[in-house]
């Protein structure tokens, strides 16, 4: 059980979300949309007064349960309070049976809202199959029609959705800044933070991803966000729109991050602390070398914000879903087996992979020979062109993110499990209190991967700014590990 001052988060290890399946001893094809079991919520959370019928002033249920379903790399995640459903994106073609049908099977009526949030076909392509499967009563897009690359198979799949929008009787509405209206449900908001027409395409079709819908949900005090595809690009422009400099800020930061575009490297860092999740899911497939996806660097950044991250990129059934009850509790399902990353790309190749505990973030292969903490050395400070700065200005800096230069040791050890040795970091602060430059000064570690981590971390603290505006040179060693014992 974890536990802190945002509620109890309670995660189950050994729990994969368990739907009751609606085909009977037959064999025939369920068909969703007609009252059946649905996910097993407590028996006290129907509310008083609750009809079979939907009706405008729906009121939720004493629990909401979002599911991140395991789609390969692609997004859906279903949305489920009371007896209101709503759907943000469907994944690619072909992952109908045994994965986003089998979840919704769960819906007993019809879905409310399907919200669609970029037109790439790993987020819509089974759009028509979502509405062959089941009533929808709104499609809400970003209002964006191009979906590189434009050859006829992905002509064909839009062209499908369109179809299916009209078969359906519906008219796509595109979603605007700001709250979300007309939910028709209680104590549930959610809000479009970005919305299309923002970024022009290029030729590669990368701003697609950028103009994806970034949607907020708040319920019982928690607050959800779905970042959809962004990268680098919308992150730091939602970060400059309603944060500047004040991270986290209160217009993004989140409990659980829907972390963007599968767990990518490019991503900005600035949106990640300005949301600093407690929890992170990546949407990402097992062994997924299309475009070698999800990435370590993505994940290690999160890590390093102490987010606790989940993924579906677990191998065989991934999904992860949360339920937040009325008082704020989190409570966890997801797979036992570990998160799978790739560590980078060369060319068309991915390398790699590296696997992690689920929401632990250990190594999983080296979940019990962890090393015991780093010890702290008191810091060398030599004094450049101006005034100073504090020794213990400078440890205490150190001290609160220490888990970010353990966490570079920690990831190395499934590979080297008697890994240990001092290593003497030297850097300059800068008259803004900004890290200059940095660089290994001496090692004994010699684990490139870990120091170029390290390197890579202390680039983005914040120090003190220095008295007098100087700039201030730090050499300090930290201890990591112990030698095995044979």
């Amino acid at each position: 059980m974890l536990s802190s001052n945002m509620g109890v988060a309670v995660i189950n290890r050994n729990a994969i979300l368990s739907l009751a399946l609606l085909v009977g001893c037959s064999g025939t094809t369920p068909q969703l949309g007609k009252p059946g079991p649905g996910p097993a919520l407590p028996a006290e959370a129907a509310v008083a007064g609750d009809s079979a019928e939907k009706t405008d002033a729906k009121l939720p249920t004493k629990d909401l349960k979002i599911t991140f379903v395991d789609v390969g790399e692609g997004d859906a995640i279903l949305i489920q309070v009371g007896d209101f459903d709503a759907l943000i994106d469907t994944g690619n073609q072909g992952k109908w049976d045994g994965q986003l049908g089998r979840v919704l099977e769960s819906v007993s009526g019809p879905l409310e809202i399907l919200l669609l949030t970029h037109p790439h076909a790993d987020h819509y392509a089974q759009a028509d199959e979502v509405m062959k499967a089941l009533e929808v009563e709104r499609v809400i897009t970003n209002g964006e029609t191009r979906g590189p690359p434009r050859d006829e198979k992905q002509k064909a799949f839009f062209q499908d959705y369109l179809d299916a929008v009209v078969a359906e009787g519906v008219t796509a509405e595109i979603a605007v800044i700001g709250p979300l209206p007309s939910l028709g449900i209680a104590d549930i908001e959610i809000d479009v933070l970005a919305t299309g027409g923002q970024y022009t395409d290029g030729p590669d079709g990368s701003d697609i991803n950028n103009d994806s819908l970034v949607l907020m949900l708040t319920y019982a005090g928690k607050k959800v966000l779905f970042a959809a595809d962004i990268e680098d690009v919308a992150g730091a422009q939602l970060v400059a729109k309603h944060c500047g400099d004040t991270k986290p800020c209160p217009a993004l930061n989140a409990d659980v991050l829907k972390v963007p575009h599968h767990g990518s490297k490019h991503f900005d860092q600035g949106f990640f602390e300005a949301v600093s999740p407690r929890f992170a899911v990546i949407s990402g497939g097992f062994h997924n070398e299309q475009h070698c996806l999800p990435r370590q660097e993505s994940y290690q950044a999160l890590k390093l914000l102490g987010a606790k991250v989940f993924s579906t990129s677990a191998e065989d059934n991934g999904d992860v879903s949360v339920v937040i009850s009325p008082d704020g509790n989190m409570n966890w399902d997801f797979p036992d087996n570990p998160v799978f990353v790739w560590e980078s790309q060369k060319g068309r190749k991915c390398v790699g992979p590296t696997v992690y505990e689920q929401g632990s973030g250990r190594p999983a292969e080296a979940a019990e020979t962890l090393k015991q903490r780093p010890t702290i050395e008191n810091p060398e400070v030599r004094i450049g062109e101006g005034g100073p700065l504090p020794k213990e200005e400078i440890s205490r800096v150190f001290n609160n993110n220490m888990n970010q230069l353990r966490y570079c040791y920690e990831i190395q050890l499934s590979t080297w499990p008697d890994l240990h040795g001092e290593v003497v970091l030297w850097l300059q602060i800068g008259p803004d209190g900004l890290v200059k430059e940095q660089r290994i000064a001496k090692t004994t570690l010699d684990n490139q991967r870990a120091q170029t981590c390290m390197l890579d971390v202390l680039r983005t603290w914040r120090f003190p700014k220095p008295l007098g505006g100087g700039v201030v040179e730090v050499t300090y060693p930290v201890t990591f590990g112990v030698p095995t014992k044979r």
